[in-house]
């Protein structure tokens, strides 16, 4: 609670990846405990216990859900096609499930605009991550956004902007849909190396845009470049350690 300061507790055990519903009023996230794995829902204000929105074989993790939350967009680790976008449509009796884009590469960090026409997301099918646009729900024609490395788009609430990082760089598109979908060149917004990912590491988006358009909120990382700390980047196998022991200590 950012007025009070509280933090309470809202997950059990084994809470992963919360998604605010598009009202505010319930959270999304994956249980990393639960046989099978699955997604599940729960009033951010805590009145209910969670309930299991779907259960599906493997890691997934629900990425968006749209107006009325009657689509949820998961991206799921399949077995031929790596990292896919599943759109789930919630059923009291068992979820229904659909391929959304599912090719030989990897999708993920989806983002559906406001008005729920588009998807913008990140695929490694150039060979390193970038952004395209997709209608939505139903898949007509490709739109690419950032026209080098990018990944973790996120729309503007007015629908006119696409934001996303690129390495170090925080970049913006303007769009238009009407009368057909275009995107200007990208615009520098900032650079910082705190904010830096690694392209292996860019597959859960790490920082967010404030509902009212203007603010970010973002994990920084204080040990360099990568977002997660110090790099390891070697490893050193240590033999007959216990006789240099012995000897350093007198036996």
């Amino acid at each position: 609670d950012v007025v009070t300061g509280a933090s309470p507790q809202f997950t059990a055990s084994g809470g992963l990846y919360p998604v605010w519903s598009e009202s505010g009023n319930d959270l999304y996230y994956t249980n990393a405990t639960t046989a099978g794995g699955g997604g599940f829902r729960r009033p951010s204000d805590s009145s209910e216990e969670s309930e299991q929105v779907y259960a599906l074989p493997g890691f997934s993790l629900i990425s968006d859900a749209s107006s009325g939350d009657s689509i949820i967009l998961v991206r799921a680790t399949q077995s031929e096609t790596s990292r896919d976008l599943l759109l789930v449509r919630p059923r009291p009796d068992a979820a229904v499930f659909d391929n959304y884009l599912t090719a030989e590469w990897n999708e993920g960090n989806p983002d559906i605009s406001p008005d729920g026409k588009w998807v913008a997301y990140q695929s490694d099918e150039s060979g390193e991550n970038r952004i395209y646009v997709h209608s939505f729900p139903n898949i007509s024609g490709q739109r690419s956004v950032s026209p080098e490395l990018g990944a973790d788009p996120v729309w503007s609430p007015d629908g006119q902007k696409i934001y996303y990082r690129s390495g170090s760089q925080f970049m913006s598109v303007d769009v238009t849909t009407e009368p057909a979908f275009t995107v200007s060149a990208p615009e520098l917004l900032f650079e910082n190396i705190e904010y830096t990912r690694l392209q292996s590491q860019g597959w859960v988006r790490n920082w967010d845009l404030h509902p009212d358009g203007d603010r970010f909120i973002m994990v920084r990382s204080e040990g360099g470049a990568g977002g997660g700390g110090a790099t390891l980047n070697a490893v050193y196998v240590v033999v007959n350690w216990f006789e240099e022991l012995k000897a350093r200590m007198g036996n």
